[in-house]
């Protein structure tokens, strides 16, 4: 489980460029299950991002279909065993729920980048302070991501943040200003930099 970033994208148009297709890769479904241990269930993982557009800031929504994840520990602090969790997430899986959108930030985007794979790991998660920081290594570049950390009563994880994709790196202002001018006339000038980024998953509780 990680944080995932994007930016939003046009879509939609007519065109006969190439579709992106994917294939979903991801761990055992179920960690091992220990007595009175947390345990982590990878087919309820979901990385999701929000970018926008337009003056009016419309959202455009997605995730990744092929996420990674390894280091888990069972523990009976949940907290304690996300802690040290690592994660690759796969670019061209990327679903926006529209092809050519898709082999836009594919191609363009991580691309222009030249990034394949999101790479990454929770650092720390502070149950009291509601926070945790995810490492991300992303256009050559890695940055502490503060997020914001929330376990409900269904014992669903929710991790929160945001950054500015072009301030990342060199490589990933490279990406977002080609993916900006390729949209340009579709956004009527205005990609914006923030990308608003969500994860969630769901621990298992052993008896």
């Amino acid at each position: 489980m990680g944080a995932a970033v994007l930016v939003a994208s046009c879509g939609g148009e007519q065109s006969t460029e190439p579709v992106l297709t994917t294939t979903t890769t991801t761990t055992d479904e179920v960690v091992a299950t220990a007595v009175g241990n947390w345990t982590y269930d990878h087919s309820s993982t979901a990385v999701k991002w929000t970018g926008f557009k337009l003056e009016s800031k419309a959202g455009v929504s997605g995730e990744f279909d092929s996420v990674i994840v390894n280091n888990f520990t069972t523990g009976a602090n949940a907290a304690e065993a996300m802690t040290g969790v690592t994660f690759e997430i796969f670019t061209q899986s990327i679903n926006s729920k529209d092809s050519l959108r898709d082999w836009k930030l594919a191609t363009i985007l991580f691309g222009g980048m030249e990034t394949d794979v999101i790479t990454g790991e929770i650092k720390s998660i502070d149950e009291a302070a509601g926070s945790a920081i995810i490492e991300v290594i992303l256009g050559g570049a890695s940055m502490d991501v503060p997020m914001t950390y929330e376990m409900g009563t269904d014992n669903v994880v929710r991790l929160s943040g945001s950054i500015i994709l072009p301030t990342w790196s060199e490589s990933a202002k490279t990406g977002f200003d080609a993916l900006a001018e390729a949209c340009k006339e579709k956004h009527e000038g205005v990609t914006w930099e923030d990308v608003e980024l969500n994860v969630y998953t769901k621990l298992v509780k052993g008896e």
